[in-house]
């Protein structure tokens, strides 16, 4: 049994390692033997979350400051649909977990929220 798992790529590995030798990814997933070493996968999955959402965090916020975003602006995007038909979204840039999103003023294929991206641009 390997317990010295400390990358994602090593857990990856461990995981389809232990569904060969179980005849299958859920049936090891049930295992004693990962249930034995989930906590450190557990552990590893946090640390690099943690770690690749701070990483999309500063790159959010310097591509704002790259077009002078801010929280709080009302922002348009203009979505290219089939057969050259668009789209026009409005909405307002939150931060939402630590992330810009905007929220639009109304659902666009049902959802409220969508990533703000370098697309969008300042309505004022």
């Amino acid at each position: 049994m390997k317990t010295t798992l400390k990358t994602m790529a090593e857990v990856t590995a461990y995981i389809a390692e232990g569904a060969k030798r179980y005849g299958g990814k859920n049936k090891f997933l049930a295992s004693a033997e990962y249930r034995e070493v989930y906590p450190t996968i557990e552990r590893i999955y946090a640390d690099e979350g943690t770690a690749q959402n701070t990483q999309s965090k500063g790159e959010a916020d310097a591509a704002m400051g790259e077009v002078g975003a801010a929280y709080g602006d009302r922002v348009t995007y203009t979505a290219q649909g089939l057969f050259f038909s668009t789209e026009t979204l409005m909405g307002t840039i939150v931060n939402k977990n630590g992330l810009p999103m905007v929220k639009l003023d109304e659902k666009h294929n049902g959802k409220r929220y969508v990533k703000w991206h370098k697309g969008w641009r300042s309505t004022s």
